[in-house]
């Protein structure tokens, strides 16, 4: 699962439902998920199926022994700002803050709990969703970035597991609703009058017109989904920035419109010429034939 929209929550509550099984209830599996809260969308990689040499943090559930210490299953916090390699053989010792030993494999439901808050996540787990909540080490100071991306990712190996995820719930307890911070408020902006933009020569340029209503999404209703979704990132923040481009968007979509009467024009004269050769055609075979 990949989060492509970031957050912008200066404080939040997770909790996760989730169940690690094999179907022949053996004792060992492997090798686990991990949930990740990055600064870039995830992308696939050899780190439990998401990417090495991340940003960010990464809660790590890793179900196979591979330092041989006898503390697996286990779930971990791992940080990381893109320079440390996770060492698989010694179990991500190079990224880890805090760990706990954890016997969650094979249970229907387990469940963890971790909240930030004044740049400390603390981690709390149920292993059997029964209501008995336990903390797994102390409060680490992680300070995380002020824009970041939320994913899901599961690998196995010469054994395997099932990896379940029922439920992924977040929340903040900042006050109020949580804001774009202004240092990347210019950013978006910017890459949506650049989505515009590049949407709109690429149109130009095509000497083709769209049908509406065809599968493929016409100018017009690409730029208007660009737009959107800027306003989603920008809810509630309005600035001049955003003014402005609604003002610009305005002008693209008149400027789509008056190109797709043009090309309209076109291919109206285009099959008049046709008709007109094909009638000519007809009338000189029908003088060869005479």
């Amino acid at each position: 699962m990949i989060n492509r929209k970031p957050c912008y929550m200066r404080t939040f509550e997770l909790t996760m439902s989730f169940s690690v099984n094999s179907n022949s209830r053996r004792s060992n599996g492997a090798d686990g998920m991990a949930l990740w809260l990055i600064e870039a969308p995830l992308k696939a990689g050899p780190v439990f199926g998401g990417q090495d040499y991340w940003k960010g943090l990464a809660v790590i559930f890793d179900s196979f022994d591979n330092d041989g210490l006898g503390n697996n299953p286990s779930i971990s916090l791992h940080k990381n700002d893109g320079t440390f390699q996770f060492k698989h053989e010694l179990d991500g010792s190079s990224t880890l803050v805090t760990s706990c030993k954890v016997n969650y494999r094979n249970s229907p439901n387990s469940l963890i709990h971790m909240f930030y808050e004044n740049g400390k996540i603390h981690l709390f787990y149920d292993v059997n969703g029964s209501g008995k909540w336990e903390q797994c080490g102390e409060a680490a100071d992680i300070p995380l970035s002020l824009r970041y991306y939320y994913g899901l990712s599961a690998a196995t190996g010469g054994l395997s597991d099932n990896h379940d995820v029922y439920s992924l719930q977040v929340s903040t307890m900042d006050v109020g609703k949580s804001k774009v911070p202004e240092e990347f408020k210019k950013e978006l902006e910017d890459k949506s009058k650049a989505q515009q933009e590049e949407i709109l020569k690429e149109e130009i340029n095509k000497n083709a017109y769209t049908q509406p209503g065809s599968v493929e999404k016409t100018p017009l209703e690409r730029i208007e989904e660009v737009v959107n979704d800027n306003k989603n990132n920008n809810n509630d923040n309005n600035t001049d920035g955003d003014v402005e481009i609604q003002k610009e968007l305005e002008a693209l979509k008149s400027q789509l419109e008056a190109k797709e009467k043009e090309l309209q024009q076109q291919k109206v004269l285009q099959q008049q010429q046709q008709q007109q050769q094909q009638q000519l055609q007809q009338q000189q075979q029908q003088q060869q034939q005479q």
